[in-house]
């Protein structure tokens, strides 16, 4: 309960929703407290109805939350990776190298820093800012990197970029110059929304 209270009440993250990490350690040690007290509650020699009907109870209240989590998984239609996209980081994994740089989307979801481990240049600000990583100019510059390949090539260079991936995401993101990729990579994967690209 110490732990529970002091997490209500003292944030610290600069990131507030972190300190759900606190809640749950609370929290596991609050299940084993209910969990006991439940076995000592039924320990005791009551009519076997009552027992039934607060067992009863206690399944529905302690299940209900999670039934209605995977009902509404059920009925959603988010997607976190297309089946397009885990094909493509498949290949990525097979043809590139564990510690190839690929240039990407900095997004949080990013299948190719996900699904494949490999390096990007730039990861999503909302987990770099929190740790106090300073990620302003590589997010910049990979904009540039996207928009204008061929006179900003250098900077490829500068973070040892060797493969370029262009989705769905990263048109959106970002003014792609697919002619200016064409001049500076070879495309060695495509397939649905997906391009992957070597350098040259």
């Amino acid at each position: 309960m110490f732990i529970w209270f002091v997490a209500e009440l003292a944030a610290f993250q600069p990131n507030e929703y972190d300190n759900n990490k606190l809640l749950f350690v609370g929290f596991i040690f609050m299940c084993g407290l209910a969990a006991n007290f439940v076995t000592v509650l039924f320990e005791k020699k009551w009519n076997w109805i009552l027992k039934v009907s607060a067992a009863g109870v206690l399944l529905f209240f302690g299940t209900v939350s999670a039934l209605l989590t995977l009902g509404r998984e059920w009925v959603s239609d988010y997607e976190l990776y297309s089946a397009s996209g885990v094909e493509a980081c498949r290949f990525i994994e097979e043809a590139t190298g564990a510690d190839s740089v690929i240039l990407t989307a900095s997004n949080h979801n990013n299948p190719v820093a996900c699904l494949t481990g490999r390096n990007i240049v730039c990861g999503a600000g909302t987990f770099l800012y929190f740790h106090g990583i300073d990620y302003l100019e590589r997010e910049a510059e990979l904009s540039l990197m996207y928009s204008d390949p061929v006179a900003y090539s250098d900077r490829y260079r500068k973070y040892q970029v060797e493969y370029i991936y262009v989705s769905g995401t990263e048109m959106g993101a970002y003014s792609v110059n697919m002619e200016g990729i064409e001049q500076i990579a070879d495309c060695i994967y495509s397939k649905d929304d997906i391009r992957i690209y070597r350098l040259k």
